[in-house]
C-alpha cells in the first residue's frame, strides 16, 4: 500500500470523558484530532450488570483515495492528508459485568443445536432463557461462514470443543471455571490422528467444512456438526469412524479413540448419529487410502495452549481481517498502528469485547447510517478503548451482525437497543449470553 506520509510522525488526539481530559498519541500519524463523548445514559440491568448508551464524536484529518491510473497495483490505496476536517459520530452501547458475581454467568452458545445453522441474537437468547437461568443481555460473537453459519474460529462450550480450526488464533476470550475472564491474541491449536501401527496425520480442523479450495486438508466432524459433512469438490475421501465411547465429550487434550468402519469416496456424506467422519482431500486423502483400512483402531487428540485447556467457554477469532487485538496491557496494540493496512481505517458497525480490572465490557458501535452513526475504524476503537482505561480489548464480528440486546427494567425478554445496519437483526452463527442464575 502506498502512502503519502505526514511531516510530523507523532500527532495527538484529545478525548473528553466527563471532566477528564486524556491525551492520545500515535506513531506514524493519527486520524483522531478530537474525540468527545457527547451524551450518556445508563441503568442497572441486574445487580452486577450495568448498561450505558452514549454518543462519541471524532474528527479525522485525512482520507483515503484510489491509486492513480499509473499505479501498478490497483488493489493499493493511498492515504493523503485532507485540508478539511471530517467529523465522525458514533452511537455506542456498553455493557459492564462484574466477574465472580455469584449469580452471573457468561456463556458462548451456538445458534442452533448443531454447529451449522444461523439465528438472530434475540432468538438464540430466548432458546436458553428459563427459570433460574435468565438471559439478561446478549451480543453477537464470532465471524462465521455466511451460507452455513459455521463459526470461523474456536468455540468451546461447557468445556466441550464444538468447532475449531488448527493453527494460531488472532484473538480470544475465555471464561475460566472459577468465573474469571482471560483475553488476548494468540492461541495455538493442534490436532492429530494416530493409527495403531504408529502412523500419524495432522488435522486441519474439527467440525469445519472441507471447502473445494482446501487442497491437502483433513478434518474431523461429529454429528454435533450437522446431518452431513457439507464438504465440496471431487476426489476426496470420507472415513466413517465408530467411537469407543460415543457419549464422551471432545475436550482439549483428551484422546478420543475409535475404529474405521468404512472408507468412502466423494463428498458431503451423511454423518451417522453417534459416529465421526474423517474428511480429507489431496495428499491427505492419499495418505488415508494408503494407511487406513476397515477395522483399524485410531485415536484423535486436539491440543489448545495458553492455559485454556480447562476453560469453560472460549471464543477465539481465526482467519478474518477484522479479528484484531485492539488493546493489550493497557496499550493500543502495535498491529493496529500499521499505517500501511487500509483495513484499520475502514468505518463499520463493530462489536468489541474488553476487560478492565477483570470486569467484562461488551461494546456495540452502530454504523453505516449517516446522520445517526457513521461507524468506527479499528484504530479509532483502539484509541477510544485505551482512553476508557481498558486493559485488554478484541474485535469480534461486526457489520450487519453487530447486535446488542438487553433486558430492560420490568421486562421479561430482551430488547435490541442498537440499530443493526441491515435494518433488522442478522442471523449469526453464535452469541455471547449474560445469564442471571438468581432464583
Amino acid at each position: 500500500m502506498l502512502f503519502m506520509k505526514r511531516r510530523t510522525r507523532t500527532l495527538s488526539g484529545l478525548l473528553v470523558l466527563g471532566s477528564l481530559l486524556l491525551l492520545l498519541a500515535f506513531n506514524g500519524g493519527t486520524e483522531v484530532a478530537a474525540n468527545n463523548i457527547l451524551s450518556r445514559a445508563e441503568f442497572q440491568v441486574v445487580p452486577g450488570v450495568q448498561h450505558e448508551t452514549g454518543t462519541v464524536q471524532m474528527s479525522m484529518n485525512f482520507h483515503m483515495i484510489a491509486p492513480s491510473e499509473k499505479s501498478k497495483d490497483k488493489e493499493k490505496e493511498t492515504v493523503l492528508e485532507s485540508d478539511k476536517e471530517t467529523r465522525i459520530v458514533n452511537v455506542f452501547h456498553r455493557l459492564k459485568a462484574r466477574a465472580g458475581h455469584p449469580h452471573l454467568k457468561l456463556e458462548l452458545v451456538p445458534a442452533t443445536e448443531h454447529v451449522t445453522g444461523k439465528d438472530t441474537v434475540t432468538n438464540i437468547a430466548a432458546k436458553h432463557d428459563r427459570e433460574g437461568h435468565r438471559v439478561v443481555a446478549a451480543v453477537n460473537a464470532d465471524f462465521f461462514d455466511v451460507p452455513t453459519g459455521v463459526p470461523l474460529g474456536l468455540h468451546i462450550m461447557d468445556g466441550e470443543i464444538l468447532t475449531t480450526p488448527t493453527g494460531m488464533s488472532s484473538t480470544y476470550l475465555a471464561v475460566m471455571t472459577d468465573g474469571t475472564y482471560r483475553m488476548g491474541g494468540s492461541v495455538q491449536v493442534e490436532s492429530w490422528l494416530r493409527t495403531e501401527s504408529g502412523g500419524s496425520l495432522e488435522l486441519d480442523g474439527f467440525n469445519k467444512i472441507r471447502k473445494d479450495k482446501m487442497t491437502d486438508h483433513a478434518l474431523i466432524l461429529t454429528d454435533r456438526f450437522g446431518p452431513s459433512t457439507l464438504s465440496e469438490g471431487s476426489g476426496g475421501v470420507e472415513v466413517i469412524l465408530t467411537p469407543d465411547a460415543p457419549s464422551e465429550k471432545w475436550q482439549p487434550g483428551k484422546e478420543m479413540s475409535g475404529t474405521v468402519e468404512a472408507i468412502l469416496t466423494g463428498f458431503n456424506h451423511p454423518i451417522p448419529q453417534g459416529k465421526y467422519v474423517l474428511s480429507a482431500s489431496g495428499a491427505k486423502a492419499d495418505w488415508i487410502r494408503q494407511n487406513l483400512q476397515t477395522g483399524e483402531a485410531v485415536s484423535v487428540k486436539i491440543e489448545i495452549d495458553s492455559g485454556l485447556d480447562e476453560a469453560e467457554y472460549v471464543l477465539a477469532g481465526f482467519n478474518h481481517r477484522f479479528a484484531n487485538v485492539l488493546v493489550h496491557e493497557g496499550k493500543v496494540a502495535e498491529s493496529v498502528l500499521n499505517i500501511e493496512d487500509k483495513n484499520y481505517f475502514e468505518h463499520h458497525p463493530r462489536t468489541v469485547l474488553a476487560l478492565k480490572d477483570n470486569e467484562l465490557y461488551a461494546f456495540v458501535f452502530d454504523g453505516r447510517q449517516p446522520g445517526f452513526s457513521d461507524g468506527i475504524s479499528t484504530r479509532e476503537q483502539a484509541a477510544l478503548l485505551q482512553a476508557m482505561g481498558m486493559d485488554e480489548a478484541i474485535n469480534v464480528d461486526g457489520g450487519g451482525s453487530s447486535t446488542y440486546a438487553v433486558r430492560m427494567p420490568g421486562d421479561t425478554g430482551l430488547t435490541v437497543l442498537n440499530r443493526p445496519s441491515d435494518g433488522k437483526e442478522r442471523p449469526v452463527g453464535n452469541a455471547l449470553l449474560l445469564v442471571s442464575t438468581k432464583p
